[in-house]
């Protein structure tokens, strides 16, 4: 339908509101044996606002009218179909953040996982979180272990040192099953050897010092580590699985 011909409706159906309220409103005022000043009131100033209307070019815009309030220009068209272009562009690019967001937060996730699982930094994770779960050690804090060796080229070793200067060599023993219980929670298979060592710094009678002296070292292949439950093992039963013991006497034993 032609715009003019839409207005021209528009109009019409605006000045038959117009009439309809300025005929209300005068029989409401006296017309009527009984007048009624404010329902008179209030449809004259519906009339006001009609008559406001008429010369408001805005208010013959597609969403403004009351007749035929989905037909557009061609202006109308265009700023529609651009708020629509608008409206789904950004749509997708809120969803194409989402999906890059999450996918960054994957790739982080498995590289963490990587590290918690994987070489000397997952063997010292897993073996710290083991101990602290556990509870085992009389003075654990988060840098009591160390490990040292290689990772990065084959044959792969691990020694994971222990700092013991505060322990009794019982509480070493205590503890060396929950230490298997952390190795076994990385993927260790490529490891020719692992040893657990609990170092402490020792001074013989003459007064000479030693730092980080194995005073007890637990020795262990991959496929002896498969067969361990360490859950279901006494110190005794740790000591005899392992492939290599050493129990170092020191001063005071």
């Amino acid at each position: 339908m032609p715009f003019f011909l839409i207005i021209t409706i528009e109009i019409f159906v605006r000045l038959l509101i117009l009439a309809a309220c300025v005929i209300g409103a005068y029989f409401l005022f006296a017309g009527m044996k009984n007048s009624h000043p404010i329902l008179g009131s209030l449809v004259g100033i519906l009339a006001l606002i009609v008559i406001f209307n008429i010369f408001i070019p805005s208010s013959y815009a597609a969403k403004n009218r009351m007749t035929f309030q989905h037909t557009y220009t061609a202006a109308e068209k265009k700023a529609n179909h651009r708020h629509a272009v608008a409206a789904s562009e950004s749509r997708i690019a809120a969803s194409e953040s989402r999906a890059k967001e999450s996918s960054i937060e994957k790739v982080a996730t498995a590289k963490q996982r990587i590290k918690e699982t994987t070489g000397l930094s997952g063997l010292k994770y897993q073996v710290n979180k083991a101990l602290k779960h556990d509870d085992v050690l009389a003075f654990y804090t988060s840098s009591t272990v160390s490990v040292k060796g290689v990772d990065t080229s084959k044959p792969y070793f691990a020694n994971i040192q222990i700092n013991s200067n505060k322990e009794s060599k019982d509480t070493m023993k205590d503890s060396a099953a929950s230490v298997v219980k952390g190795i076994q929670k990385m993927k260790y298979s490529g490891f020719n050897t692992i040893k657990i060592s609990y170092v402490q710094d020792l001074q013989d009678t003459y007064g000479h010092k030693e730092k980080n002296v194995p005073v007890i070292v637990y020795t262990f292949k991959p496929k002896t580590i498969k067969q361990m439950i360490p859950g279901n093992m006494s110190v005794s039963d740790v000591i005899h699985a392992a492939d290599g013991y050493i129990n170092k006497p020191v001063e005071g034993e």
